[in-house]
């Protein structure tokens, strides 16, 4: 609604990363893939490709909502590499083994937080006007999803679930 009364395609962005999150808390329990629709290899690789989704989202709604089409350097370039990984991640979801695709989406995860947390900073050091926003807002968001896969890799030992962070 917000997107069509606005003219702002930066609603629409965020609504759609949203969606993808959303769609993330439903396979990441279980209940999409396993509860529901129990086809084999599906709960895995919609949940990489519903993660990967709700990055290029965020690259999208970050770069809009940050003017980043109006700018050059490091900002501009590192949304664009986080766009084109998360893009390929998505595809790679239905390409590849699941395990695999599940553990990449994971590790783009963690690329895409210390990613976004860096165009941000740099906007905002460049007196940026909404760059401080975006940062509060989605700082929480990706910390906790980062936190929440890291047991994945073996970083931090974690004995209990993180997705109640992730939902929150």
């Amino acid at each position: 609604g917000f997107f069509w009364r606005q003219g702002d395609i930066s609603y629409l962005f965020y609504a759609c990363f949203l969606f993808f999150t959303g769609l993330v808390c439903l396979t990441n329990t279980g209940l999409l893939g396993i509860e529901y629709f129990p086809l084999p290899g599906l709960q895995p690789r919609l949940e990489s490709f519903a993660i990967s989704m709700a990055i290029v989202f965020t690259g999208l709604f970050t770069a809009s909502f940050l003017g980043l089409h109006r700018q050059s350097g490091l900002s501009l370039w590192l949304t664009v590499v986080l766009l084109f990984a998360s893009m390929a991640s998505a595809i790679a979801s239905w390409l590849l083994d699941a395990t695999f695709s599940l553990q990449l989406s994971y590790g783009i995860i963690l690329l895409s937080t210390l990613g976004f947390i860096v165009v941000g900073g740099s906007c905002y050091l460049r007196g940026i006007r909404h760059a401080g926003l975006s940062l509060i807002a989605q700082m929480p968001i990706m910390l906790s999803a980062s936190l929440a896969i890291m047991p994945q890799f073996n970083v931090i030992p974690l004995d209990f679930s993180m997705n109640l962070p992730v939902l929150i």
